[in-house]
């Protein structure tokens, strides 16, 4: 079955499904496109369900791009998942993309970035780099660069993963090892006093001086 329509263009896809006949199409076995202006679902079982639309300045097409199987984008304007980025999410926003340009390059497989503008997970240039697991919850201009695995970016701005399973937030921040966290600044609460020091006070202690019973130990680099 196949339900599609924009009869001019019918899609080669089996129990296709897309609605409004503004240049939508689900060309993938079993893909959808709920809504919105020049919105494709290329990947099997790949979801659109709203969005895009055209630049009145240019003018050029703003849809979303569904191409890897069992991809998913809610909403938005020119989000886009690569081809080879299985089972990856995005859920809303401006120009995300999950996945390299490369065709037939390894992908960013379950890849997840909810909303926000320019945000990336990337599998650069090399055929062979695979960047799976990559989160970003939202923010702007936030990067998991290719070859990384399970990192993610909680949020914010122009920051940037090239660690594995670590994690960033803030402005800026850049990942330094793996398996660690980085951020602009951290306010920890309770933490015991320490001589002049307030509660909640993260500080810095030479390796010959003990930290206060119920501290927890901050590394700073």
């Amino acid at each position: 079955m196949k339900f599609y329509i924009n009869y001019s263009n019918l899609p080669p896809g089996s129990d296709a499904f897309a609605t409004f006949p503004i240049n939508n199409y689900a060309h993938g076995d079993h893909s959808f496109v709920g809504n919105g202006q020049y919105n494709n679902a290329c990947g099997k079982f790949s979801y659109v369900g709203n969005g895009g639309g055209v630049d009145t300045v240019t003018p050029s097409p703003l849809g979303n791009e569904a191409h890897a199987d069992y991809s998913f984008i809610g909403n938005g304007v020119t989000n886009q998942v690569t081809s080879q980025s299985v089972f990856s999410f995005i859920g809303d926003g401006c120009q995300n993309k999950i996945g390299g340009s490369i065709a037939g390059a390894l992908g960013a497989e379950y890849g997840f970035i909810g909303s926000g503008q320019n945000n990336c997970i990337d599998t650069g240039t090399a055929m062979s780099t695979l960047t799976p697991y990559g989160v970003i919850g939202g923010g702007q201009n936030n990067t998991i660069c290719a070859g990384t695995c399970y990192s993610s970016i909680v949020g914010g701005q122009d920051n940037c993963v090239t660690h594995n399973w670590a994690t960033v937030a803030g402005f800026g921040v850049q990942s330094q090892a793996d398996c660690a966290f980085t951020t602009n600044c951290v306010i920890a609460c309770n933490t015991p006093v320490f001589g002049a020091y307030a509660p909640g006070t993260l500080m810095y202690l030479p390796a010959s001086t003990p930290p206060p019973p119920g501290a927890c130990l901050v590394y700073i680099v």
